[in-house]
């Protein structure tokens, strides 16, 4: 996969409501071909569902969104999990798995029904467990393995996709510090137009080209990690008082926490 076939994304007011509740609110996001795009945010802000309309887990009440020039509602279930290889935070299906079993599930939306997967397939999964670093758990049972060595399992699955656009729910979730870094770096590697939620602000701008600030279901701020990540932003909508530094190698914005909430 190179960054020319990765496609650019757009969503045009998209607005979600479940049960009575606005989730999304007239959302407005553009992500360029081939860029790493933060989704950042409280707790409840919207980032999950942002991710969910794109793989069509959801689809919205108004709005579209767009891959490349085609609004994924007009795109086949089966040739959207072509284009979109998604990494959710639902795992109970895999259960019963061997991690190689789970992995090669990543495949199926390139083979036809009830044939066996190819010499490339077979490829395919061992550079993803190879770039998550789960080779070594290939014939251990999915439900045996801690919540780290699940996640990683479940990245890899992602990545055997080789779809050229990856949406990450919460990927560093139960992460070491060396896997976070070792997944995303994994993730930046494949040259493909990626979308993934994030709770950490520092990760985040190591990692990503651009971060989206969403609070109340809309995006507030968007840019560059070192136009979005200010003590001024911080302090709005994060209820948190921190003070931006820079990176002494990366050049990046770090943010160093104070005790307590904004005075």
């Amino acid at each position: 996969m190179t960054t020319t076939d990765a496609p650019a994304v757009r969503y045009d007011e998209v607005t979600v409501t479940l049960g009575g509740t606005t989730i999304l609110d007239e959302l407005r996001l553009q992500v360029g071909a081939g860029r790493f795009v933060g989704l950042i945010g409280p707790n409840g802000s919207g980032k999950t569902t942002v991710l969910r309309c794109l793989y069509r887990a959801l689809s919205p009440d108004a709005g579209r969104v767009v891959v490349g020039d085609t609004d994924v509602a007009d795109i086949p279930l089966r040739e959207n999990a072509r284009r979109v290889a998604a990494l959710t935070q639902s795992s109970a299906m895999f259960l019963d798995f061997s991690v190689r079993e789970v992995i090669r599930t990543g495949r199926l939306p390139h083979t036809r029904l009830l044939h066996s997967l190819s010499a490339a397939d077979d490829e395919a999964c061992a550079r993803a467990m190879t770039d998550a670093g789960v080779t070594h758990l290939a014939d251990r049972r999915f439900s045996d393995l801690s919540g780290g060595e699940s996640q990683r399992v479940l990245i890899a699955r992602a990545f055997a996709q080789d779809a050229p656009l990856l949406a990450l729910d919460e990927p560093t979730n139960h992460l070491d510090v060396r896997h976070q870094y070792g997944v995303l770096e994994a993730a930046r590697r494949r040259g493909v137009t990626v979308l993934a939620a994030l709770h950490d602000l520092n990760i985040a701008a190591q990692f990503c080209t651009d971060l989206a600030v969403v609070s109340d279901g809309r995006v507030v701020v968007a840019g560059t990690p070192a136009e979005v990540l200010t003590a001024d932003t911080v302090r709005t909508w994060f209820g948190i008082v921190g003070h931006v530094v820079t990176h002494p190698r990366l050049g990046v914005p770090q943010i160093i926490f104070d005790e307590g909430n904004p005075r």
